[in-house]
């Protein structure tokens, strides 16, 4: 059967499928393909496969006619899945469509979200009109002003939205000393210190666009997703740093140069 998951992001689509697949599951999962491609094309799909067993031969049959017919309505298709049947079908299916066709193994699930987030990028599908909306990742160290004001310049003349983003890093503690009470308590306080720093932060700087931002979770997927949700034009980075940046930025920087779909700005620190 099919069952869909739940995406905020344009041109992107996603679905589980489990258990042997049967004409009656593809009776009632084309239909919503369909209706998602009379809405928009080209569109990204991720398709998550769970104790997978294949499918009926009249299912195969509707799924390659398919492909077939909307061979140039897909960008791109990631496989999620958990063997060698899995890896098998996504070599299979590229003889049948247009679109970029990537399997990925269960354990890399980000990886393939990242990658279709990639094929929305609006720097290749719609005209430049300038940077209207600029994320600036911060983490208060002595090189942050340095990096706001750097995004403050590109707002230019436009007067562009920017938003300091300030992400507290969701590392529990392991094993035997995990507590969640605990855990709950040092989130709560590390988000009290960067309420209090960002609000000196913003006050610093006298431009009537500014916003914050303070959420939990990765560093470098939580940069990379809000730049997506919040139409992001261009993401300005510092490229290193000492203490707090260095740990917050090192790796990160890297990550969010590969996958984000926005322009970015690397301030050299």
């Amino acid at each position: 059967m099919f069952t869909e998951i739940p995406v905020n992001a344009s041109h992107l689509y996603a679905f589980t499928a489990s258990g042997k697949l049967t004409e009656a599951d593809y009776q009632k999962f084309l239909p919503r393909l369909e209706e998602i491609l009379d809405k928009q094309k080209p569109v990204s799909l991720l398709i998550r496969l769970e104790d997978f067993s294949g499918w009926e031969a009249k299912a195969a049959w509707e799924d390659m006619k398919f492909g077939m017919q909307h061979q140039g309505d897909f960008e791109r298709i990631a496989i999620v899945g958990e063997g060698a049947l899995e890896r098998w079908m996504t070599a299979i299916g590229k003889a049948f469509v247009d679109a970029e066709l990537q399997y990925f193994d269960s354990k890399q699930l980000q990886d393939a979200w990242e990658w279709l987030l990639q094929s929305t990028n609006r720097a290749e599908r719609d005209e430049y009109t300038g940077y209207r909306n600029i994320l600036v990742p911060v983490d208060f160290s002595a090189h942050t002003e340095r990096v706001v004001r750097r995004a403050l310049e590109a707002a230019g003349k436009r007067h562009a939205n920017v938003t300091l983003l300030h992400v507290v890093d969701d590392i529990l503690m392991p094993g035997e000393f995990y507590d969640i009470a605990l855990d709950l308590e040092l989130e709560k306080k590390q988000h009290e210190v960067a309420l209090s720093r960002m609000k000196k932060l913003q006050e610093s700087f006298d431009y009537d666009r500014l916003a914050t931002e303070i959420l939990s979770g990765n560093p470098g997927a939580t940069i990379i997703n809000y730049a997506d949700e919040h139409d992001i034009d261009i993401v300005v980075i510092g490229s290193h740093g000492r203490r707090g940046i260095e740990r917050l930025l090192g790796s990160v920087v890297n990550r969010v140069m590969q996958h984000a779909i926005s322009d970015i700005l690397m301030v050299r620190l």
